[in-house]
């Protein structure tokens, strides 16, 4: 789905924004562990009980919510790619990635699982990774545009390493004009122009 974004009705710019303050607010009084703890990891579990068809769809709220998250923390961001990459990895250890983030366990784990994924050459689950790109794309569209560049990069990687090459790129593009300051998404829109794929699709 990477056609014409609906407009964002102005109800849900106004409950992002509300979002945003409250877990910027979380964070400070919480700390970030358990603020992740409280805000992300139900989004995570959700997430993954729908990329194994299982579950039910995120409500309005949790899809403002993922974007708000994804955007205030590139860590969710990354264990929301793992997720979709790597069904493998357990619940247990998709936490430890997300809420002991400045632990030398949680920055190994997550090194260790797309690295070792990139560079083994193993195919992934093509249908898993079309699925989670489809499920993002349908967030994006009431997400406000202050808070969807994140939201489009996931969507750019998770397409990139499926080997759609095309729709990688125009992803990335769109993810850069949300916040021209992408770097994952800069680095995806490089991939694809330059040819560069997961050692599987060589």
């Amino acid at each position: 789905m990477t056609g014409t974004i609906a407009q964002v009705r102005p109800a849900d710019e106004r409950l992002a924004e509300r979002l945003a303050e409250e877990y910027r607010q979380a964070r400070i009084d919480m700390g970030p562990r358990e603020a992740a703890a409280e805000w992300f990891t139900p989004l995570l579990r959700k997430w993954r009980r729908l990329l194994g068809g299982k579950g039910e769809g995120f409500t309005a709220r949790e899809q403002l919510a993922l974007a708000v998250t994804l955007d205030t923390d590139l860590r969710s961001r990354d264990t929301l790619i793992v997720t979709a990459i790597s069904p493998e990895v357990s619940m247990k250890q998709l936490r430890v990635m997300v809420e002991e983030r400045y632990s030398l366990k949680s920055t190994a784990l997550l090194e260790r699982v797309l690295e070792g994924w990139f560079h083994a050459g193993q195919k992934p689950d093509t249908s898993r990774l079309d699925l989670a790109v489809d499920i993002l794309a349908g967030f994006v569209e009431r997400v406000p545009q202050s808070r969807r560049a994140q939201l489009l990069t996931v969507c750019a990687y998770l397409s990139w390493s499926a080997g759609h090459v095309g729709r990688a790129a125009e992803w990335g593009l769109k993810a850069l004009l949300a916040d021209e300051e992408c770097t994952l998404a800069a680095l995806v829109v490089t991939a694809c122009e330059h040819g560069t794929l997961p050692d599987w699709a060589l």
